[in-house]
């Protein structure tokens, strides 16, 4: 429950929250979005993620222009580690889906099996591996 106190205490605006009109009302790392209001991620600078994690816009979200579609935090793409570092839980990988070709990367249990059949039959994979 969110008191006067709590607020008081905690007075920056948290990822996705509003309404902002300054970078100095969102918490550390983040901006304000002009936009829409909220505060996001710095995706400039890769500042505003939990560990392991960047900040970006996916690369095969269909935006056609910057300010269409907000960056998010993912975990990292570029790293094998299993360890946590990769902006994911301890033991789990850091990979694209094979059904959802505009998200950005997500966490898996395996590299190795496929999660089509989870997302439902209209989708197909990106990738042979079933």
């Amino acid at each position: 429950t969110i008191t006067d106190a709590t607020i008081q205490d905690d007075p920056m605006l948290k990822m996705y929250q509003g309404t902002c009109t300054d970078d100095a009302q969102c918490d550390d790392g983040l901006v304000c979005h002009a936009s829409s209001g909220v505060c996001i991620c710095n995706a400039l600078n890769d500042e505003g993620c939990s560990l392991g994690q960047t900040c970006g816009v996916p690369a095969f979200s269909g935006c056609s222009s910057p300010d269409e579609c907000l960056p998010a935090c993912t975990c990292d793409i570029n790293s094998d580690a299993i360890d946590g570092s990769n902006g994911c839980p301890v033991g789990e990988v850091c990979r694209h889906p094979c059904a959802m070709a505009d998200t950005g990367p997500q966490c898996f249990e395996s590299n190795e099996v496929r999660d089509c059949g989870f997302h439902g039959g209209n989708y197909f994979c990106r990738d042979t591996n079933e």
